[in-house]
């Protein structure tokens, strides 16, 4: 018998849930049949660590239809958004890390996460963030020409990381593979043991020598090395039906190539919002380990940028009947903001523009500028 439809409203808050969407905080994709969504949290959730129930698990989540009909139900439940180890604090939204409970280690796969869904046509993938992706259309395809006989277990979300030699990000894979990450429970979130289901392909790799959580940063420290992005960690919960906490560990050398691949920078962040960018679409492009200096940084050019756009418009008020001889003089006495910007509101320029030119920083890597990695 068919595992029971799970609705939305049993697993998050609906009234919350549209109340994020309306924020901003999650993101809702449709489904080119003009029915399932696909819910995800933003780069704006991760700005202003606004990790409530219903972001959490808008990790990619899919559902039949809009957020607020009765009858939606859930159709894809991957896991639920999880930090990095020392995002996990006394004053962090996330808390402490349960160090002394039992925990499994599991590789780090630097590819994309494939979230398997069934329209009724058979399986298929999306990413975290779009059903249309190359990666999505590509995870796709494979499973279909690969696996397309292999039974998906009932009321169970399987979740792949699909990798291939043009879908590179730092780590190298040489060929083209869906390698099986875990599934999860819809109706609980709970992780379901597949290692009896018949999946011929491969499965990440599992380690078993750590005996406590430090030995796992000795190892990494000891061990670094920018071939393998690190590790996850499955804290397991008191009983099966429970929601297990994930946390991911990464090399330092692979975060130092990802940086040099990223192009993190003072002037990468510079140059992005002066374009006309926000900080939240640079965040959507980054892991988290470079938000922190992407948010410091790219703050407080926002506030300079402003600054002196407002104060030279304040100036240029000030002396727009005066002649152009008395206006230079006000605007040259003066030392808040350069005169060409008083100038450009009295000329009728691009001030915002000319206000971007004057903030240009010198090049400063993310690492030696203060990220947190």
């Amino acid at each position: 018998m068919a595992p029971a439809m799970v609705r939305l409203s049993e697993i998050v808050s609906v009234e919350r849930l549209l109340d994020d969407v309306a924020a901003g905080f999650i993101a809702v994709r449709v489904h080119e049949n003009g029915n399932a969504r696909l819910l995800n949290y933003t780069a704006k959730a991760q700005y202003a660590s606004h990790w409530t129930k219903e972001t959490l698990t808008c990790r990619g989540l899919i559902v039949s239809g809009a957020i607020e009909e009765p009858e939606t139900c859930v159709l894809a439940r991957p896991f639920a958004k999880f930090a990095n180890a020392y995002e996990h604090t006394t004053e962090s939204t996330f808390g402490e890390l349960p160090v002394g409970r039992k925990f499994e280690v599991y590789e780090k796969l630097d590819g994309s996460l494939a979230i398997g869904y069934n329209l009724g046509d058979g399986l298929a993938f999306a990413t975290r963030g779009s059903f249309v992706s190359e990666q999505a259309v590509a995870a796709t395809r494979l499973w279909r020409e690969r696996y397309a006989d292999v039974a998906v277990p009932g009321g169970v979300t399987v979740l792949f990381e699909y990798v291939a030699p043009w879908n590179r990000i730092v780590v190298g894979y040489e060929e083209e593979e869906l390698i099986l990450l875990g599934g999860i429970d819809i109706a609980t979130g709970a992780d379901v043991d597949l290692r009896d289901w018949a999946f011929p392909g491969p499965r990440a790799a599992r380690y078993d020598g750590f005996s406590d959580f430090e030995e796992i940063a000795r190892h990494m420290a000891e061990n670094d090395t920018a071939m393998a992005e690190g590790f996850v960690v499955r804290f397991l919960p008191d009983t099966a039906s429970e929601a297990s906490l994930r946390v991911k560990m990464k090399f330092a050398e692979y975060l130092r190539l990802h940086k040099v691949v990223s192009g993190v920078s003072t002037v990468s962040v510079f140059e992005h919002l002066s374009a006309g960018g926000t900080i939240e679409q640079m965040l959507e492009l980054l892991p988290d380990e470079f938000h922190a200096f992407v948010r410091e940084f790219g703050g407080e050019l926002q506030e300079k940028h402003q600054e002196l756009v407002e104060k030279s418009r304040g100036i240029a008020t000030s002396v727009a009947g005066l002649s152009r001889k008395e206006a230079a003089q006000v605007a040259t006495s003066q030392r808040d903001v350069p005169a060409g910007l008083v100038f450009g509101w009295l000329d009728g320029k691009d001030v915002a523009n000319l206000a971007w030119k004057t903030l240009r920083p010198d090049f400063e890597e993310a690492s030696r500028a203060g990220a947190s990695v």
